[in-house]
């Protein structure tokens, strides 16, 4: 990537060179927009809730050809959303992502039909639910009016068509939920790129209690790039994905919040490639967090937190 012009107050200059991290960390996107009406008026079981554990997979069609096996695992949560693993498997392939889905029904989803559907349950008459996401794609889904459950999920925008069929489903019920200390922890980053300190910050934030004791994080570039917002799975609120690995390597950092740290080098694999975490074992927080582009490091050093 070849960067051009000085670091703006516009932002144009950093939104340029940011575009490398949407590249890296961006593999899925109108997968993310799966849902599962199971709540409210829509659930027979209206004292209870999907929780974690549930999962949902699907037939994955875009433009007219198989893109695999769309998984969607619940594994976390907080009060007003679903924390989702999403593995699309075609063959030896995988990709793998983190996403957050509404425990409420789509913004806008109304009910415009029924269609009768052979399902992996059998004919079913099923209610058309149609509503708009973000970058202006159409979304129908076919849901099941007695237990709330969507087969079908169909996307349409310019140029693009994504159908979703469900092959498979394991539910889940929880009866209550209750959300930890930990949601909403916050740790705030400014960026620095060629040595020049910008103005622009971005946030890791803790956003979802998860199994096995783990949490769900959120780093939130979206000051810098359009609907930036990444989801990772982390051992701790602090939010090292759990997909890092331990260099073996450590650096004394001087000058940070906390004075001088001597931290871990972490290297992010799979969806966080490009990434080192500069991490301090004890605490769980990591202080800095760079990325190379073709000319230059981009920075992120912590300037404050809960």
């Amino acid at each position: 990537m070849e960067f051009k012009g000085k670091l703006r107050n516009d932002k144009s200059g950093v939104s340029n060179l940011l575009i490398a991290v949407v590249i890296i960390i961006i593999i899925v996107v109108i997968a993310a927009a799966a849902y599962v009406v199971l709540s409210g008026d829509n659930n027979n079981n209206d004292t209870q809730t999907i929780g974690p554990g549930t999962v949902m997979k699907f037939d994955d069609v875009i433009n007219g050809e198989s893109s695999g096996v769309l998984e969607e695992h619940y594994i976390g949560q907080n009060a007003d959303e679903y924390f989702i693993m999403e593995k699309l498997v075609n063959g030896s392939a995988i990709t793998t992502q983190y996403t957050v889905s509404s425990k409420s029904d789509p913004d806008g989803a109304e009910i415009t039909g029924t269609m009768d559907l052979d399902t992996i349950d059998g004919a079913k008459t099923l209610n058309i639910w149609e509503y708009t996401i973000d970058g202006g794609y159409s979304v129908k889904s076919y849901v099941d009016p007695s237990s709330g459950l969507t087969y079908k999920n169909e996307f349409t925008g310019t140029g693009y068509s994504e159908t979703q069929t469900l092959k498979e489903y394991e539910l889940v019920w929880q009866s209550s939920y209750e959300e930890s200390d930990s949601i909403g922890t916050t740790y705030e980053y400014n960026l620095v790129i060629g040595g020049i300190t910008s103005s622009t910050n971005i946030n890791i934030k803790c956003v979802a209690d998860c199994q096995n004791d783990q949490f769900g994080v959120l780093y939130d570039f979206t000051s810098i790039v359009p609907n930036g917002n990444v989801y990772f799975l982390s051992d701790t609120p602090q939010g090292l994905p759990t997909d890092a690995t331990n260099t073996g390597t450590t650096t004394t950092l001087t000058g940070t919040i906390d004075g001088d740290v001597t931290v871990e080098i972490w290297a992010g694999t799979d969806s966080a490639t490009g990434f080192s975490f500069y991490y301090e074992p004890n605490t769980h927080i990591i202080y800095k967090i760079t990325m190379m582009s073709s000319i230059t490091e981009i920075v992120f050093n912590l300037v404050s937190g809960p």
